[in-house]
């Protein structure tokens, strides 16, 4: 059988030697040929040509980033009457995305940079009971079991905490953020494969000041 040829099993047929062809569906396959108006713009882009005039560093051109992470941690909501005011454990999963202009080489910023500037605040939760500051009861019974919690100054609902992340993120990331031109953050989290929150943060352009909020905890101290 030549290179490029395929047979399915023939079961006492003749293998078919024809060629590979595309799977075709509600008629023939289309290929760029179809469209010719877009060839100039393929074309330019990838010879460097005019046609496009492609430019990385085009102030109108945004780019979006995303990066994913995930943690192991329980916690409760005492005045809620659907369940949640036990105590329980979620396997979060959040999505932080970033909005910019990308540079002249196409690069928004670096994934091992945004790990980073979170990195402290997933291995401050992770594992962890995350308690709201006025849960006392929880807090002393964490205290006495000698067990990882992190304290936070809002009720420990997925909103806030995406609130609480997209902060965080502005203020300790300030000036990786401010040197890459980040314009806007998003944070998703899900407590389950059903449900998740969203919230978003839009940033300034020039040298303000990112919001305010305290870092992060460590077992027992206030997140």
């Amino acid at each position: 059988m030549h290179r490029g040829a395929f047979a399915l099993p023939h079961h006492g047929r003749t293998p078919s030697t024809e060629p590979h062809r595309p799977v075709r569906s509600f008629g023939r396959a289309a290929s760029l040929s179809d469209h010719p108006a877009r060839l100039p713009y393929i074309y330019g882009a990838l010879a460097g040509g005019d046609p496009l005039s492609y430019s990385s560093t085009d102030p109108h051109s945004l780019m979006t980033i995303a990066k994913r992470f995930r943690w192991e941690g329980a916690h409760r909501l005492p005045w809620h009457e659907g369940g949640c005011q036990h105590l329980h454990g979620h396997s979060y999963r959040m999505t932080v995305e970033l909005d910019g202009p990308p540079d002249e080489r196409g690069l928004l910023i670096d994934f091992k940079d945004l790990k980073a500037l979170l990195r402290p605040l997933i291995d401050a939760w992770d594992h962890a009971t995350l308690v709201a500051e006025d849960d006392v009861a929880l807090r002393e019974a964490l205290e006495r079991l000698d067990s990882k919690y992190a304290v936070l100054p809002v009720d420990t609902t997925s909103e806030n905490l995406c609130t609480y992340v997209a902060d965080y993120l502005a203020r300790t990331g300030a000036d990786v953020l401010r040197e890459h031109g980040i314009t806007a953050i998003r944070v998703r989290i899900q407590e389950t494969e059903t449900c998740y929150a969203e919230a978003e943060r839009r940033l300034p352009t020039g040298p303000a000041a990112a919001p305010a909020v305290a870092a992060p905890a460590e077992t027992g101290d206030v997140a």
